[in-house]
């Protein structure tokens, strides 16, 4: 794919720069985000851990997706079928489509698979993101058991104006480009950013038989655009409307147990957003719809398949936030879907709609400076009923210094349609699964002085059990899908956080391990499974990094360790762990025109060979380079 013409938007962007008001610029701009009312996530989630990545992290230089960000910067397990191919989350030790993403509150799984494909999700379109470990259920529905990822556009009405062009070139034929936009005022703020890249993927990699080879038919391209403009109307109104175009075309490369390989796979996506609030006093009225339409198409010349996905998704939710006392608040809402599919395999059009009731009380106790929050969710399809799902959540200070954040809640997870209606394999019996949530966490925080200095430990122990599991499993000449398993996912895990400022000077250290036991815990399984671990969820998982700034300098090393997992059920099959270093190195310029950025990124340092799926290979060591310019007035 060509990306002159994405380049030359950069033109339309420089617009801006024109007519704005001159201010001073003193270093390198990042996009500033205001929130003007809380999420459910933030202000509901009592008892559980949620991770916020900001402005600066996830618009960085060097890193495309929200997978390369999730996997640097919390303990997300990330798991790729090779470079720029479908990846895919989970949290502590569940399943892919057992944890979510939403977009400015809306889920972004296809309802055909239940996923949402990570690669196809590039992270700089969004001003910041958090991330709420453990589950959901109560808050967000449906396919929230291990967590969620949450990704925002937040309009800033401060008055200013940006455009910026990033391009970045790398190893096998890698090239990418991004530009984005804004302009602001005390009413409104409009906001546009494209990109673009392509990517030959030829890397060299060890067969199975220790044999040098290079990767064939891997290349891929793609683009994405991404628009957010927002009106106030009459100080107590906010009008915002959202729109996301995403389409990719990636070749399918052989695994290493193919000789060749012609499958190519194309995606595409449109999703719109139309988002109200109302402020009061001392309450928030909130109204969402959105409609998401999204393609996808697999063919294989070698055997003559072809193979498409159509699916609509419409959603709509009425929220109402009230603040009753000053220690006493409460949220509730209703929320309304309706999926259809068009899939071959379905033998005809299928179609679902789901309604579902919230309601969320918080209460604060002064005296001991605790928060306390119980909540339930109902979700229901014409007359069934899904498991009804309360939560309870406390955290406060238990000592100077030491505070603490417990959680019970029950989750759940409805069918994919494929689930349902793929033929031949598909279930329409089949029942949701369910889950009863625990966690315990200890904190330890310290901060002192003008100076900066900021210490953090966290220590979680979780348990999950998850009843009706569903697994695709071999029945006579075809596979079917069936309640099969009941899982137990539980574990511990540790982060440590410091950072210190100090004349401009800034340094930083995380670490993190995570230790995940997945076990399936029911006897009627098929196969040697009982009390064996997952496939592909390995129990030990640690990171590291420090970094530091100074001067306009920017570095960062970057580590992790991803130990063995299993690839059969009857756990006979290994994938052996490994371990990678990146370090990435920045440059500022100021100057009174512009501001640019130069970036370097080193990956896999020491030229690992490993897999994160069996029989597909990852890249050896590699390296980007960026040039970012910014113009802001």
């Amino acid at each position: 794919m060509k990306l002159k013409g994405i380049i030359l938007l950069f033109v339309i962007c420089l617009a801006f720069n024109g007519n704005s008001q001159e201010i001073r610029v003193d270093t390198i701009m990042q996009l500033d985000t205001v929130s003007i009312a809380a999420d459910r996530y933030s202000d509901f989630s009592t008892g559980q851990n949620i991770k916020y990545l900001h402005a600066d992290i996830m618009q960085q230089d060097l890193r495309n997706n929200i997978g390369d960000i999730l996997s640097e910067n919390t303990s997300v397990y990330i798991r790729s079928y090779g470079q720029n191919t479908l990846t895919t989350m989970s949290f502590r030790g569940t399943s892919s489509n057992q944890s979510s993403i939403f977009w400015n509150g809306i889920n972004l799984k296809m309802p055909s698979l239940g996923i949402t494909d990570l690669s196809l999700v590039p992270a700089g379109f969004f001003n910041n993101a958090a991330i709420v470990f453990g589950g959901s259920g109560i808050r967000y529905g449906s396919g929230t058991i291990g967590g969620a990822v949450f990704l925002n556009n937040q309009a800033e009405f401060s008055g200013h104006t940006l455009a910026s062009l990033n391009l970045r070139a790398g190893s096998f034929g890698s090239l990418s480009t991004s530009v984005t936009a804004y302009t602001s005022g005390d009413k409104f703020y409009f906001k546009l950013a494209f990109t673009g890249q392509e990517a030959r993927n030829d890397f060299n990699y060890l067969s199975d038989r220790g044999e040098k080879k290079t990767l064939e038919n891997g290349a891929s391209n793609g683009l994405g655009f991404n628009g957010h403009a927002a009106l106030k109307i009459a100080k107590k109104n906010q009008l915002d409307l959202f729109l996301w175009y995403q389409e990719a075309i990636r070749e399918i490369p052989p695994s290493t147990t193919m000789n060749a390989s012609e499958a190519y796979q194309s995606d595409r996506a449109f999703r719109t957003s139309l988002q109200w609030k109302s402020f009061f006093r001392n309450a928030v009225l909130s109204l969402k719809t959105a409609w998401f339409t999204e393609y996808e198409n697999y063919t294989d010349p070698l055997i003559s398949l072809q193979s498409s996905i159509h699916t609509d998704t419409w959603f709509f939710e009425s929220e109402y936030r009230h603040q009753l006392s000053g220690n006493v608040s409460i949220d509730a809402g209703i929320s309304m879907t309706a999926e259809q599919a068009d899939i071959e395999a379905y033998n005809g059009r299928e179609a679902r709609e789901l309604l579902a009731a919230f309601a969320n009380g918080k209460y604060h106790i002064s005296r001991i400076n605790w928060d306390m929050m119980v909540g339930a969710r109902q979700e229901f399809n014409g007359h069934d009923l899904f498991p009804f799902t309360p939560a309870i959540g406390i955290e406060g200070p238990l000592f100077p210094f030491l505070s603490n954040k417990i959680s019970i809640s029950r989750n759940y997870r409805l069918p994919t349609m494929n689930e349902l209606y793929w033929q031949p394999g598909g279930n329409p019996d089949i029942k949701p699964e369910n889950s009863w949530n625990a966690e315990l966490s200890m904190i330890t925080e310290f901060y002192r002085g003008a100076e900066f200095h900021g210490l953090e430990f966290i220590v979680t122990a979780y348990s999950s059990l998850v009843d009706d599991w569903i697994l695709w499993h071999p029945q006579n000449n075809f596979w079917k899908a069936d309640n099969v398993q009941k899982v137990w996912a539980r574990g511990i895990e540790l982060e440590t956080n410091f950072h210190i400022e100090k004349n401009q000077k800034h340094a930083e250290l995380g670490l993190s391990y995570t230790y995940s036991r997945s076990s399936n815990e029911s006897k009627d399984a098929p196969g040697e499974t009982y009390g064996k671990q997952l496939i592909y969820t390995p129990l030990h998982n640690a990171s590291g990094k420090i970094g530091f700034s100074c001067s306009h300098w920017h570095m960062l090393l970057f580590g992790n360790y991803t130990g063995e997992s299993y690839t059969t059920t009857d756990n006979l099959s290994i994938l052996p762990g490994f371990y990678l270093m990146d370090i990435s190195l920045k440059k500022e310029f100021v100057t009174k025109l512009m501001n640019i950025g130069i970036a370097t990124r080193l990956n896999n340092i020491f030229n690992k060979d490993y897999q994160l799926v069996a029989y597909r290979p990852m890249p050896g060591r590699n390296f980007n380079l960026s040039i970012s310019l910014t113009f802001k007035n």
